[in-house]
């Protein structure tokens, strides 16, 4: 029986991962170094808050995009003509152009997006349901604002730990790659 790709990928992800056991893999700048950057980040000369949303409730849609950089968007220095349907929703939503992945995989980046958690370097929290459901969460606190919660994913929910943390912050709907397929082919 061949390994599948996943299990390589994830087998090599551990032992790269597993050379960051004793030391930082985070330690790119001297602690002053860094602790200036931070407060740099920090800094707010004014208090320039505006409004904009125009709903009281409006319909919130997150869109996670693996693998995406500012290079496909238009409208960040990206190249003309290359996503011009992301370019549509643009004028009707909010794009956020200082953000930054957290983490080199997709449970790293549904724990920090979802939960507020940063990614950790040896292992990603989705792997520890006892932390999991000690959390903050972003969609627990949308469930009881009334709003009903889906997550469509387009891969396997068993990689890295996903189902499970998906499952304990409480989505209304879970669907994945194979019934994405089955709606789409039957016209739904």
């Amino acid at each position: 029986m061949q390994p599948s790709i996943r299990a390589i990928h994830s087998l090599i992800s551990t032992i790269e991962n597993y050379k960051f056991k004793d030391e930082n893999p985070y330690g790119f700048f001297n602690q002053q170094r860094a602790k200036a950057r931070v407060q740099r980040l920090l800094e707010v000369p004014k208090d320039t808050t505006t409004k904009i949303l125009n709903a009281e409730r409006p319909n919130v849609v997150l869109l996670l995009l693996e693998s995406w950089s500012a290079d496909v968007i238009e409208s960040i220095t990206g190249e003309t003509g290359i996503t011009p349907n992301f370019h549509e929703l643009e004028k009707d939503g909010i794009l956020f152009t200082h953000l930054y992945a957290t983490g080199n995989r997709s449970e790293q980046a549904m724990a920090s997006i979802f939960g507020g958690f940063p990614s950790t370097p040896l292992a990603s929290i989705t792997h520890n349901l006892d932390k999991i459901l000690k959390l903050p969460s972003l969609i627990r606190i949308m469930n009881r604002e009334g709003y009903q919660t889906s997550f469509y994913f387009g891969g396997q929910l068993i990689y890295g730990g996903i189902k499970s943390y998906l499952m304990a912050n409480d989505f209304d709907r879970i669907l994945r790659e194979k019934i994405l397929m089955t709606m789409c082919c039957a016209g739904n």
